[in-house]
């Protein structure tokens, strides 16, 4: 789904269904407000809520991520999993800034107009 065709408002309930049992961590982007969420699969997502889309899939854990934890300044995230592991992802790039976001946006109501 490239994004949504209608403006999501604050406070607007916005779901984004995931073919998985549940999750494990969970965390937000804080510039952006993107949520970063581990799940049953032992995957790592990045969720664009305002677009409803999924902006990154992590794999490389071998059991669920329990902790997570995002340094925008670095554009990385961190997890830790229950399989002992700690790992350091690449934020994709339209997590890492105001710009980014201001973009993606444009990008995103550019296509709808189309």
């Amino acid at each position: 789904r490239q994004g949504l065709d209608r403006q999501v408002d604050v406070g607007e309930d916005v779901l984004i269904k995931l073919d998985t049992e549940g999750f494990s961590a969970l965390a937000v982007e804080p510039v952006q407000g993107h949520v970063i969420v581990g799940l049953s699969d032992a995957s790592v997502v990045v969720l664009d809520m305002a677009r409803e889309i999924v902006l990154q899939v992590y794999r490389g854990h071998r059991d669920v991520a329990r902790s997570i934890i995002c340094i925008r300044e670095k554009h990385q995230l961190i997890t830790a999993g229950w399989d002992h592991s700690i790992r350091i992802w690449a934020l994709p790039k339209s997590a890492g800034s105001k710009a980014a976001a201001s973009q993606a946006r444009k990008k995103a109501s550019e296509g709808e107009e189309e």
